[in-house]
């Protein structure tokens, strides 16, 4: 199964693209996650027959991994949120160091972006349902902490977890389109050759 790298190369970044797909990524259940991982245990190694056990070593290391991937998820919100209320202090108030009015200043944006759900959406003012998931946070959150991970990702045709196979994927997913073009323009912009292959 280690050979030729298939677990870390193919495995691993599928099942986080499943993860990702849930509606509870953060407490995914065993048995929603025994048959996803089945099926992608099939397609990762089609030539070993092996059934997945609930308690077995395959079962382990994959919510090892799922915990690593979930808590990369909240350094990174916690350290894109933090940038940006610095950020956006030094912004309103310029030279002027009185930190005790740049932390009221964080304090109000962030009650301002935490009502109604205004920081999930690309213009935080008019809330448009139809471009929630396309904020800043969102699209950096998901470029930084999902897109790498999901590299190298199989089509599980069990599963149907490809955003074109199933249109109403869920949390993270609708951004990932968005947010590769961002990362691939942010890159071009900085005359790197790096690409990503989304599909």
């Amino acid at each position: 199964m280690l050979e030729g790298g298939a677990w870390r190369r193919t495995f691993i970044p599928t099942v986080f693209l499943w993860a990702g797909a849930q509606p509870k990524f953060w407490s995914i259940e065993t048995e929603k996650l025994l048959p996803a991982l089945q099926a992608i245990f099939n397609v990762s190694f089609p030539g070993i027959n092996h059934t997945i056990q609930p308690k077995g070593p395959i079962v382990g290391l994959v919510n090892q991994r799922l915990c690593s991937w979930r808590s990369n998820f909240g350094s990174t919100a916690i350290a894109l949120i933090a940038n940006f209320l610095a950020a956006s202090r030094d912004d309103e108030n310029g030279d002027d160091d009185d930190d005790d009015d740049g932390a009221e200043y964080e304090q109000g944006l962030a009650t301002f972006l935490l009502e109604n759900w205004a920081f999930l959406y690309e213009d935080p003012e008019t809330r448009d349902a139809d471009k929630i998931y396309r904020s800043v946070f969102m699209l950096e959150l998901i470029e930084s902490a999902h897109i790498n991970a999901i590299a190298g990702f199989l089509d599980v045709p069990a599963l149907s977890q490809t955003p074109r196979s199933n249109p109403r994927f869920n949390p993270i997913t609708p951004s990932i389109p968005l947010a590769s073009t961002t990362r691939v323009t942010h890159v071009e912009d900085d005359d790197e050759e790096v690409f990503y292959d989304c599909d």
